[in-house]
């Protein structure tokens, strides 16, 4: 998306029934007498996620001028096609859903993409109980504190400050 039209274009999508997620987070702000509120704002500006097939959005875009800011995110990885759209496995996103989409304070969206970072080893695991429960990541180390991490590979990634060991099913690795 350009110039930050993303919750515009979401209402557009909602209207039209397509399947759209936008990760939010508080965003504390202050206003004219200098006292601060706290507001729901997309967690990454120019970034909507959509569930739909390539050649309806190409449509949209052309007879619809709502859509003509969507823009698509092209994955550089990739080279078995001449313009590889990125998409994220469904049960990936799922996870990352799930997670992004509870307003919780142990969750934190990372909205800078760090590769050294993610390419760090770590175990695979589904938690098994609680508000999290069915979601997908991988334990890692952030600020001395072992915490899940919900990655979309290339993009963003979402963490969960604390679950109990108890509460994680230990998952082989799927590299």
């Amino acid at each position: 998306l350009s110039y930050g039209r993303e919750e515009a274009i979401k209402e557009a999508l909602d209207n039209e029934h397509i399947e759209n997620f936008i990760p939010m987070r508080n965003e504390v702000y202050l206003d004219e007498h200098e006292e601060r509120h706290v507001r729901l704002a997309p967690a990454i500006r120019n970034l909507i996620f959509i569930h739909s097939f390539r050649q309806t959005l190409t449509e949209m875009k052309m007879f619809d001028k709502r859509f003509h800011p969507l823009r698509f995110i092209i994955d550089h990885t990739r080279v078995d096609d001449n313009s590889p759209v990125m998409t994220i496995p469904e049960r990936q996103m799922e996870s990352f859903m799930k997670v992004a989409s509870i307003p919780n304070n142990r969750v934190t969206i990372l909205n800078e993409y760090n590769e050294e970072f993610f390419s760090k080893p770590g175990q695979h695991v589904r938690i098994v109980h609680g508000e999290f429960n069915g979601v997908e990541g991988v334990v890692k180390r952030i600020k001395k504190r072992k915490q899940v991490v919900v990655e979309l590979k290339g993009l963003i990634a979402a963490t969960i400050d604390f679950i109990p060991i108890s509460w994680l099913e230990f998952l082989p690795d799927v590299n």
